[in-house]
């Protein structure tokens, strides 16, 4: 199964943007890094970004330099002929077709990877976490992603989605 996947993630020539989508705790962050290990590519956080600009990574004051964070270190990867992964919930139509369109802009294909888990596991993951993001915020992604769930129309090269309770990696 584990070849199956990355082989659909394959791209020749061109340089992707792999976006994550998905709720929060469903599991996008581990996928995110199985892909980039498998492949050597780099990946760009938009917590880490968070983190970095204010010392906490779920303090969102300062959304707009994250976004121009975000949007710059993805014209480099993508103008360096380099993939990336951009882990973030990517739960609004909006939010994806912004990404899928600057990747258009720099020359690069996009795939989205859709990660999904059954909300019981998400919410069971977050609670065990050391930080939780509020309940409140993974209902809200979750009613966004119902109400315009990932597709074509989105600019998407291509869209996948994964079972985030399944570990693609052999260990």
């Amino acid at each position: 199964m584990q070849k199956l996947f990355f082989e659909k993630l394959a791209v020749q020539g061109t340089p992707a943007l792999y976006l994550m989508i998905g709720i929060p705790a469903s599991g996008k962050s581990t996928v995110a890094r199985e892909i980039a290990h498998h492949f050597g590519i780099g990946i760009i956080s938009r917590d880490e970004i968070r983190k970095e600009l204010s010392g906490n990574e779920r303090n969102h004051d300062r959304e707009a330099a994250v976004t121009l964070s975000v949007r710059e270190r993805i014209r480099a990867y993508l103008a360096a002929g380099r993939s990336v992964i951009l882990d973030t919930t990517s739960a609004k139509a909006r939010d994806r077709r912004e990404m899928t369109e600057l990747c258009r802009m720099e020359r690069g294909i996009s795939i989205g990877i859709w990660v999904k888990a059954p909300l019981s596991v998400c919410l069971e993951r977050n609670a065990a976490r050391q930080e939780p993001v509020p309940q409140y915020v993974i209902f809200r992604h979750l009613r966004f992603l119902r109400s315009a769930p990932p597709c074509p129309a989105d600019g998407f090269t291509k869209i996948i989605q994964v079972d985030g309770t399944e570990s693609r990696t052999d260990t």
